[in-house]
């Protein structure tokens, strides 16, 4: 059997970008490698980018190659086809794999002959764009060759209902890494419980509707302590209601050891996320995973992708995240009544099972048979 060559095409790489497609994208490499596949990543180059590229340690096995450009500005559409255009002669793959719709105008106008998959996450879907992105997102989402990866059944409506042929919809496994220091001993609850929320500092996360809810549960659980972690446009907002409330810190970004120590320490992992106006949602968010890995168990908002992937680690759902009093109904009842160390195991064996960097490695390679048949 030959080595398949899967190349990935992206607008984000750990290198020069975080958040979840990023994160996706470079557990899917690494994934890619350990089931055997030869891998090589196309990114954007140029300047700032292509000099981080040159000073990043990225996945063994894995290349990582810079397109040239000036400008990215405009999404990028003419570097992607001038660059994919030199790549495909030299890597010859036989699947290329787009992070985001985005990328694909570029590609396709290449005339590539291989395969052709690309992510659907969320709000890159179901967001209000300007009228000439919205045309062109029309426009990949009718292209007949290309095979649409989800990691819901609800991403997977929302791209049946824009009109894209059910047998080119995939739903492949959400994945995130695993922590290096394994599956933690978890110290006993008699000291004060440590809440969690880890993303973007922006609204449809519901950082406003906890500090709402917070007095309530405060009263009943005076000890408890919520660290929030992570940057944004809406930090000043936040870090001024931090400091009105007793056990709230602001952590801002932090570094992957200084992260790691967070994650060791928390209790629960807590993000109230919502749909915000005009289409912006939550897709699925990989953080829960992330706490499911580190064995760390989750209350989340039911709404768009998140209520799947809250469900899948066997987390709490709170069906109205835009109502404070739901919340903190909802953290009163778990901190009142649950055994933490219980579910966050369970969380944990749910992540082993099903949602390592091969299981969703697995699913694309076997994408090559189902791109034959569409």
């Amino acid at each position: 059997m030959t080595t398949p060559c899967i190349a990935i095409a992206t607008w984000d790489w750990p290198a020069f970008t975080g958040g979840g497609i990023s994160s996706l994208m470079h557990t899917l490499a690494t994934g890619l490698v350990e089931v055997g596949a030869d891998v090589v990543v196309w990114t954007r180059g140029g300047g700032e980018r292509g000099a981080a590229l040159r000073r990043t340690e990225h996945p063994a096995g894995v290349r990582v190659v810079a397109l040239p450009g000036r400008s990215w500005r405009a999404r990028g559409h003419r570097h992607w086809g001038r660059g994919a255009r030199r790549r495909l002669s030299l890597d010859r793959p036989d699947l290329v794999v787009a992070s985001s719709w985005d990328v694909l105008p570029g590609l396709l106008a290449t005339g590539l002959t291989c395969r052709v998959a690309c992510f659907a996450h969320g709000r890159d879907i179901t967001a209000a764009l300007s009228p000439k992105r919205s045309a062109a997102r029309a426009r990949v989402l009718e292209h007949a060759s290309v095979i649409w990866l989800c990691l819901t059944s609800w991403m997977q409506e929302q791209l049946v209902s824009r009109g894209v042929d059910p047998a080119r919809v995939v739903v492949v496994p959400a994945a995130v890494p695993g922590p290096n220091w394994g599956e933690r001993d978890r110290p006993p609850l008699s000291r004060s419980t440590q809440l969690l929320t880890l993303g973007r500092l922006i609204p449809r996360k519901g950082h406003d509707v906890l500090f709402d809810a917070w007095p309530r549960l405060l009263a009943q659980h005076p000890g408890v302590c919520w660290n929030i972690v992570g940057e944004g446009p809406e930090r000043g907002s936040i870090e001024a209601r931090a400091g009105s409330h007793t056990g709230v810190r602001v952590h801002g970004f932090l570094e992957p050891d200084a992260l790691e120590a967070m994650w060791r320490k928390a209790d629960l992992l807590v993000l109230p996320c919502r749909e915000e106006s005009e289409g912006d949602t939550e897709g699925y968010g990989l953080v829960f995973l992330e706490a499911a890995a580190r064995g760390v168990p989750v209350v989340g908002g039911g709404t768009a992708g998140a209520r799947e992937a809250v469900a899948a680690v066997g987390g709490w759902v709170i069906e109205d995240p835009t109502s404070p009093e739901a919340v903190a109904s909802m953290l009163i009842a778990v901190l009142d009544g649950q055994d933490l160390t219980t579910r966050g195991r369970a969380a944990h064996a749910a992540w082993q099972a099903r949602a390592r960097p091969t299981h969703l490695a697995s699913a694309v390679i076997g994408l090559q048979d189902v791109a034959e048949v569409a």
